[in-house]
């Protein structure tokens, strides 16, 4: 099970409903795919898997998962030599671990990395949080008080995660007939002036331009709104 995401858009709630879960060993923030994955060439070569192996030793949020690198290197040895499959021996000795036959991970913007994720686990399950980017941007500011960017890097960083969101979500359903995740509300709404969804379709989705000017424009009161209202139910 696979969690990514947006900071600040639940990914950590999953995570620890998913941890819970009585057959479910969660990690978080391995940052795999991000920070490790192509990074050491080859890994049948045995000097590129060391450099691997004491990148993982060395990393602080592996450290926090005690992993065993002599047992993670002989075990590896003895199958494909590739990094999902490293990956998933890590994965698997901390659930053998915690006593549970199944494990996930939570790391942020692992939607990024998708195709090489199906890829290597053809029958992983992925969680791709979206959050109100209204919501979302008023806790961001909430947590570090200063974003890089302003509203305008906040508004093309949610675009950026619907789009991954809707690109996997249909690749996904076409391979294996999984329903796709709604992000849009189920109840239309009106197409803006001069948007192709007013005369094309009407299509409860707006247009990429329309909904980033929507965003634009409300985002920079959204965390005096909602310190006011609290945030919106979605």
């Amino acid at each position: 099970i696979f969690v990514g995401g947006l900071d600040r858009t639940g990914t950590s709630l999953i995570y620890a409903l998913l941890a819970s879960h009585p057959n479910i060993a969660m990690t978080r923030r391995t940052n795999w795919w991000t920070y490790f994955y192509g990074r050491f060439g080859d890994l049948a070569d045995a000097r590129n898997l060391e450099r691997c192996l004491d990148a993982m030793r060395r990393y602080r949020r592996h450290q926090k998962l005690a992993p065993d690198i002599d047992a993670l290197r002989e075990a590896f040895r003895a199958g494909e030599q590739s990094y999902g499959r490293l990956f998933a021996l890590l994965e698997a000795q901390h659930a053998a671990r915690e006593g549970k036959r199944r494990w996930g991970d939570k790391s942020l913007h692992t939607e990024r990395h998708a195709d090489l994720v199906f890829d290597h686990f053809p029958d992983a399950r992925f969680i791709h949080m979206v959050r109100d980017p209204r919501d979302r941007y008023a806790s961001v500011l909430r947590r570090w008080k200063r974003v890089r960017g302003g509203v305008g890097a906040a508004t093309a960083a949610w675009l950026s995660s619907v789009r991954l969101a809707r690109a996997t979500s249909n690749a996904t359903r076409r391979a294996t007939g999984c329903c796709a995740t709604r992000i849009w509300p189920a109840h239309p709404r009106p197409a803006s002036a001069g948007c192709a969804s007013s005369s094309a379709s009407r299509s409860s989705r707006p247009c990429s331009r329309c909904a980033a000017r929507k965003i634009s424009g409300r985002l920079a009161t959204a965390h005096t709104a909602s310190s006011r209202r609290g945030p919106s139910r979605l």
